[in-house]
């Protein structure tokens, strides 16, 4: 009888310390928007309520995103690279803040950091 043992891929140590900054991240900004997000438009007059709101979404997607790279779900990649465009370009268009286009380089150390297991993601 042979032995069918389905060797799970080793994470490599630099990916895995990426997905947990993200994990962090995403979790973070979670409690930002959603419990402190009624202080954000006290503070900030020029971003509409619904942004928060909206980010706060963005954050919990993104939360789910990084589960699923933990689970070698390759498409978790590509929709977190859609995920930060559009919040690129709602910061852009509704808040104006070209500070966010700093958010591109997340998903390019992302790829670096995936590149060593790419064979591993499905």
């Amino acid at each position: 009888m042979e032995n069918n043992i389905i060797e799970k891929p080793k994470r490599n140590t630099f990916l895995t310390v990426w997905l947990i900054l993200m994990l962090i991240g995403y979790s973070m900004s979670i409690l930002i928007f959603f419990v402190i997000g009624k202080l954000v438009p006290l503070l900030f007059m020029n971003y509409p309520v619904w942004t928060i709101y909206f980010f706060g979404v963005i954050s919990i997607i993104g939360l789910i995103l990084a589960i699923l790279l933990f689970f070698w779900q390759k498409w978790a990649f590509y929709a977190t690279c859609i995920l930060v465009i559009i919040v690129l370009i709602i910061n852009l268009v509704v808040l104006k803040s070209y500070f966010s286009i700093i958010n591109l380089i997340s998903p390019i150390i992302l790829y670096f950091a995936m590149r060593p297991n790419w064979k591993d993601f499905k």
